[in-house]
């Protein structure tokens, strides 16, 4: 089962797995790699946000960061 985050206010679905860019952060993506409650993720750096427009600036499901990734390999 997929875990995921809803906003009510600007819709933000964030699911396990995914990737963010934080407004904090200059040109890094993280990984979400735990949902830890409504409005909470734990990200492969170690950091908690919360899952808001306040924080998170771009946000791309795994395929999609993949395939950027590849895009910018060429």
């Amino acid at each position: 089962m997929l875990d995921k985050l809803t906003r009510k206010e600007n819709e933000m679905i964030i699911y396990e797995g995914d990737f963010v860019a934080l407004n904090s952060s200059q040109a890094n993506w993280f990984e979400v790699i735990e949902i830890l409650g409504p409005m909470q993720v734990q990200l492969d750096n170690g950091q908690t946000v919360e899952a808001s427009e306040k924080h998170i600036k771009g946000h791309l499901s795994a395929s999609e960061f993949e395939s950027n990734q590849k895009g910018e390999m060429k």
